[in-house]
């Protein structure tokens, strides 16, 4: 069954819900007219492709099995972005912003002043629109000994500052972005959250994967966009760790300039390799075999949608390293999750034993926007943010 899409001024009122989108076609990708009515999440641009959805194909599981599930996603996502934050100050409600929005709100603009720091590393376009990052740049900040000048806390008029004393004394207790905010005197109407998440999730995740020992040792797999993030990543994890750490960013799409990039702050130090993370004897993928770590990560992955990640994962399942992920929503951490487990089944038990695939959980510190650009159109009604969920083998048996 399928109902009407209302138009833009009826469809404001639906389901409570401020929405001006125009959808495209699940199926298809064409512009849609209708929406499912048993979920009112998933839109169809016609009967047609609605009907050759229902059943799926080989390979695609289809909408029949799926209604109940994008109609619960949708409900429980309505809530995804609520995390306490007021920005832009005054101007927009968060269902109508996005991080560009904000950033200019801020005084961003694409030709970004060098003393904007990483605020124009925090969003491909203003990295495209400056011709990219170099290595020097990166090398440049991580040298910087003054931490305040080190992330350029000062976009344009808008001052953000932050407290490291208040990181580590709020490293313990710490359970969402109120606490952290609060700890460091900044306002809820900073943006400073949307250069902060990937630096939180993975602290969040290494307080997760504590397995009797502090993990010393972890890889970043697919780091393409968290290389730029390198100075801040090792700023804060130094203040809320206090112990040696080494990260290894491992990305076959990372620029090859930063090959074998290293930087430290104080115990944590961070490398860069330009290749997949190769652990298994007969992986074809280019680039040297890599010892496995103590824990490996992965941001914003898209498990269930890449086939690619098969050799990492068997990589970590079959040597017995904890694997945690990210994704933007509810549905591609279920189909993460999914894959994930019927991996664990066809892989060779670990020393450990066999990999067992945690429910993928809630973020508390996820990011708090989401980050379409305004003129892309999806094909559901469904809030996706930058890390929302964790999910992996958290444990072996």
């Amino acid at each position: 069954k399928s109902v009407q899409v209302p138009s833009s001024c009826a469809r404001d009122r639906m389901a409570d819900k401020e929405d001006k989108e125009v959808y495209s076609c699940f199926h298809c990708e064409r512009v849609p007219a209708k929406l499912c009515l048993g979920c009112r999440a998933i839109a169809y641009c016609s009967k047609p492709c609605q009907k050759a959805d229902w059943k799926g194909a080989v390979g695609h599981e289809g909408h029949k099995t799926q209604c109940a599930a994008f109609k619960e996603y949708a409900l429980r996502s309505e809530t995804l972005l609520d995390l306490g934050f007021q920005f832009p100050p005054n101007q927009w409600t968060r269902k109508q912003v996005y991080v560009r929005d904000v950033l200019k709100a801020a005084g961003a603009t694409s030709e970004a002043p060098e003393s904007s720091g990483l605020w124009p590393f925090e969003h491909k376009n203003f990295v495209d629109a400056r011709g990219g990052v170099t290595r020097a740049q990166l090398e440049e900040i991580c040298a910087e000994s003054d931490p305040a000048k080190m992330v350029a806390w000062v976009f344009g008029d808008v001052a953000v500052p932050l407290r490291l004393e208040g990181l580590r004394e709020c490293a313990e207790t710490a359970t969402g972005w109120e606490d952290v905010f609060k700890a460091c005197g900044l306002p809820m109407t900073s943006p400073a959250a949307l250069i902060l998440h990937h630096t939180l999730t993975i602290f969040w995740i290494l307080k997760k994967a504590k397995q009797g020992k502090p993990v010393e040792s972890v890889h970043i797999l697919g780091a393409e966009q968290e290389v730029f993030q390198i100075p801040i990543i090792l700023l804060v994890l130094q203040a809320l760790l206090n112990r040696p750490l080494n990260l290894l960013m491992l990305g076959p799409e990372i620029p090859p300039a930063f090959n074998n990039f290293k930087a430290s702050v104080g115990q944590v130090t961070a490398t860069v390799k330009c290749q997949t993370a190769k652990y298994m004897p007969g992986d074809p993928s280019p680039g040297e075999r890599i010892p496995p770590p103590d824990l490996a990560i992965a941001l914003n992955a898209g498990i269930g949608a890449y086939p690619d990640w098969q050799w990492a994962i068997a990589g970590v399942g079959t040597n017995g390293v904890p694997f945690l992920c990210t994704d933007y929503m509810e549905y591609s951490a279920a189909n993460g999750t999914t894959n994930l487990k019927q991996l664990a089944l066809q892989m060779p038990a670990s020393p450990n034993g066999r990999a067992l695939a945690m429910e993928p959980e809630l973020n508390p510190f996820r990011q708090p926007l989401d980050r379409r650009p305004d003129d892309s159109r999806r094909s559901w009604r469904v809030e996706g943010c930058g890390n929302a969920y964790i999910f992996g083998y958290s444990s072996y048996s």
